[in-house]
């Protein structure tokens, strides 16, 4: 994430996280050098009010992703490859219950909740299988997770 020269806070907001020490605290000085050079997207992936959509097709291989948000609001995109014979509705289901046992899939990549107007790159590499990518943050109408409303999206990496 391109970010002005300032005082900046990341944190993990995930379950007790925080309270476990999962945040820092840095600076981010002026660039000396005058390079405003952009990292060069493999894919890109634009959020909206609720959903995603992707520049192109997604194979298998390693990625440098831009993700902008095109929304209003915060979003994320957490990216997840779900288990054999696992879909979207039994992941959300995990997460509604409040994530009991072990996951119906594993974390691949993501990007964390960023504002709108922003872009951030991720790298990622993607093996054949079934994912998910997904928007876990609080609505400011009523707080209720993005992928409440919509804000998932399956798809294919062969």
């Amino acid at each position: 994430m391109r970010l002005a020269p300032g005082h900046y806070a990341i944190v993990c907001w995930k379950g007790d996280h925080l309270s476990r020490g999962m945040a820092r605290d840095f600076v981010v000085e002026a660039d000396s050098t005058g390079s405003e050079a952009l990292p060069r997207a493999d894919l890109t992936i634009l959020m909206t009010e609720y959903g995603y959509q992707f520049s192109g097709p997604v194979s298998a291989g390693r990625y440098l992703i831009a993700v902008e948000n095109h929304g209003a609001q915060p979003h994320e995109a957490d990216i997840v490859r779900l288990g054999p014979g696992k879909t979207a509705r039994d992941y959300i289901a995990w997460l509604d219950a409040g994530e009991p046992g072990l996951p119906p899939a594993e974390v691949a990549g993501g990007a964390g909740d960023f504002i709108a107007g922003r872009t951030v790159w991720m790298s990622v590499t993607l093996v054949p299988g079934h994912y998910l990518i997904i928007c876990q943050v609080p609505d400011a109408a009523d707080g209720r997770p993005h992928y409440q409303r919509g804000m998932v999206r399956e798809f294919e990496v062969r």
